[in-house]
């Protein structure tokens, strides 16, 4: 069995943390990124579309933000 998106997520910031690659902001975006796929996809698992619709710029944020 494949594992699902919050697995994936709390897995690799696991091996981030242990291999003393991480910081708050890391936390921050990846919750951030599970919010959005709660609230917006059906799926449970990671695709590219998902990342891309996340991470693009809308109309309330400039390059320097993501309010």
């Amino acid at each position: 069995m494949c594992k699902g998106r919050k697995e994936l997520i709390h897995d690799f910031m696991e091996y981030r943390i242990m291999s003393a690659k991480w910081n708050e902001t890391y936390t921050y975006l990846l919750l951030s990124f599970d919010k959005y796929c709660d609230h917006h996809l059906n799926e449970t698992d990671i695709s590219q579309l998902m990342v891309d619709e996340w991470s693009a710029t809308h109309e309330n944020e400039s390059n320097y933000s993501r309010n």
